[in-house]
């Protein structure tokens, strides 16, 4: 099966760069009229539509609309909403930092990079750095430890 070039996506699909949004531009299937809203969302939060019987995220389409290729590495949504596939929200970018832009991991009671320890009766708070784990205190307060979990995020996985 040969790739799907740039311009077999152009003549498919209206790709809106200020929404992120893609239109059918021809009627492709009963359902899949010229005209309408393209693709569906994914069980990951992912939008995607589907071509000649193969699945493609819309971030991926998006990008070969825009700049006319695939992209070269992992495409990475800035604002971390996976359904926003607006071009200024996709970046390319390499595995550290696209997991360094991945929303954190919630607690117990949905606090980020905070646990409850009972045998201790204290708040925990680590971070991962560069595939360790660091210990950054125990505290009497989650709000404590959520706070020095916050600063080690802005030290440690700071994007730019």
């Amino acid at each position: 099966m040969t790739e799907l070039t740039a311009e077999k996506v152009r003549e498919l699909l209206d790709y809106d760069q200020a929404t992120g949004l893609f239109n059918w531009r021809v009627d492709v299937a009963r359902n899949r009229k010229a005209g309408q809203l393209a693709g569906s969302l994914s069980t990951q939060g992912y939008v995607v539509i589907t071509i000649n019987g193969r699945t493609y995220k819309a971030h991926r389409l998006a990008w070969v609309h825009f700049y006319g290729h695939w992209p070269t590495s992992i495409l990475d949504h800035i604002n971390q909403n996976r359904s926003d596939n607006r071009i200024v929200n996709l970046r390319l970018a390499d595995p550290i930092i696209n997991g360094k832009n991945r929303k954190p991991n919630k607690g117990r009671e949905g606090l980020t990079g905070a646990t409850f320890v009972q045998s201790r009766q204290r708040w925990v708070a680590s971070i991962m750095v560069d595939k360790r784990r660091v210990h950054l205190g125990s505290f009497i307060t989650h709000q404590e430890a959520v706070k020095a979990y916050a600063a080690a995020k802005e030290k440690f996985h700071a994007i730019g």
